[in-house]
């Protein structure tokens, strides 16, 4: 009988240990009890969440491709004009956006892909450190020197003055220079000119003894230039010679021209055939280039075998690929969530009581939080996901995002 009643007091203290423990649990472990469940009120507080923390991201591929290896070299692709510099970005690159026209300097070995990421935010350009020294009177890169006056080019020199004057008339008249601008972009220097007439665009390119001019207009464009005393010229491999001093002239519908001598060599290069005409002085060669229309005219100094002038003809060929548009979370929009008033944002978005939890997905850290938590003994659903925050650059942190509602 003994045995037997202490079998019974045993039973009734466990029940009792059992009863505590089960008390304390719900009291003090588990104040309110999460239901991993996904009810519509879960549904309704992560649709909001997503409207209003989700952005987009593009990210444009820029597809360079060449025959050889370029080494900083000036790459020039058509864009759509809905970027700009203000709201696009280059990883490591500073670049200009002129006229639907990507400019940026790159590394090419015969395939490559450069990437320019846009969003609805602004960026600041990259302050990319090159060769290029300009103000609104000259522009400097390693061994050439370019003078301007009005933004238009005035003379250029590579181991000595190669171009000693340049002039443009339009329909031979002088051009109105009153509306000029200039601009060191890091990368280049830019001048401009802006009439009813003309628009016209000058680069000089960092790390490259170039002159790039962009004409757009309706009129026919007459350039007269004084150069050095070269050697010999070149249209093409059927139209080539020694050139004679004075008095000698040649003339020809070509889209590109070379004059060459011992110490450098100038090439003119042109989008479409232009009317080459030039004939020497006693020292000096004078040339007058003409042509109807809007153009894209690059002046290229290089040194050594004049026959290395097709190195810079068709070097490479660019185009913009389609664009990746990549929606995924912003901090940015989610700080502005956590900040704003709760009550307020219960209302807009026609939920219950709700928690937003968004962390780290490798360490579980608390990257913020939206709402309040649950008060004890409320029923809680709540869902958790993996996901990533995506910031201005394209670049993506792996989270998780924990929604809870309860009423």
């Amino acid at each position: 009988m003994n045995s037997r009643g202490d079998s019974q007091i045993d039973w009734v203290i466990s029940m009792g240990i059992f009863i505590l423990y089960l008390a304390w649990f719900f009291i003090f472990i588990r104040p309110y009890m999460i239901q991993e469940q996904t009810p519509n009120s879960v549904q309704m507080v992560r649709g909001n969440f997503e409207k209003d923390a989700y952005w987009t991201v593009e990210k444009i591929p820029i597809i360079v491709s060449s025959q050889k290896y370029l080494y900083r070299e000036p790459i020039l692709v058509d864009i759509p004009q809905k970027y700009g510099e203000s709201n696009s970005h280059m990883q490591n690159s500073a670049f200009i956006v002129r006229n639907n026209r990507l400019f940026f300097i790159g590394d090419v070995n015969l395939s490559s892909i450069f990437y320019l990421v846009s969003s609805n935010e602004s960026y600041i350009m990259y302050n990319q450190i090159t060769d290029l020294t300009a103000t609104e009177q000259y522009a400097t890169v390693t061994d050439f020197n370019a003078d301007f006056e009005n933004s238009m080019l005035k003379s250029a020199f590579y181991f000595g003055i190669k171009i000693r004057s340049f002039l443009v008339n339009i329909n031979g008249q002088q051009v109105n220079t009153s509306n000029t601008s200039f601009s060191n972009k890091k990368i280049a220097a830019e001048y401009a000119l802006n009439t009813e007439a003309l628009n016209m665009e000058t680069y000089v390119f960092a790390y490259n003894p170039r002159v790039y001019m962009f004409f757009s207009t309706n009129k026919s464009i007459y350039q007269d230039f004084e150069l050095d005393k070269y050697l010999g010229y070149l249209f093409d491999s059927s139209d080539t010679g020694e050139i004679h001093y004075p008095g000698e002239c040649h003339d020809k519908n070509k889209d590109r021209l070379l004059f060459y001598d011992n110490s450098s060599n100038i090439l003119f290069l042109f989008d479409k055939n232009v009317s080459f005409k030039f004939c020497s002085k006693n020292t000096s060669i004078e040339l007058e280039i003409n042509f109807d229309n809007s153009a894209e005219e690059r002046i290229i100094f290089f040194r050594g075998d004049y026959n290395n002038y097709t190195d810079y003809i068709n070097n490479y060929y660019a185009e913009a690929g389609v664009s990746e548009q990549i929606t995924l979370p912003s901090l940015a929009k989610i700080q502005s969530l956590a900040a704003a008033d709760y009550s307020s944002l219960k209302y807009r978005w026609s939920v219950a009581d709700f928690r937003i939890l968004v962390k780290n997905s490798s360490n579980e850290q608390i990257i913020s939080e939206i709402g309040p938590q649950p008060y004890e003994k409320a029923t809680v659903y709540a869902e958790e996901a993996r996901n990533y925050l995506l910031d201005r650059y394209g670049n993506l942190q792996d989270i998780k995002i924990s929604c809870q509602s309860w009423s």
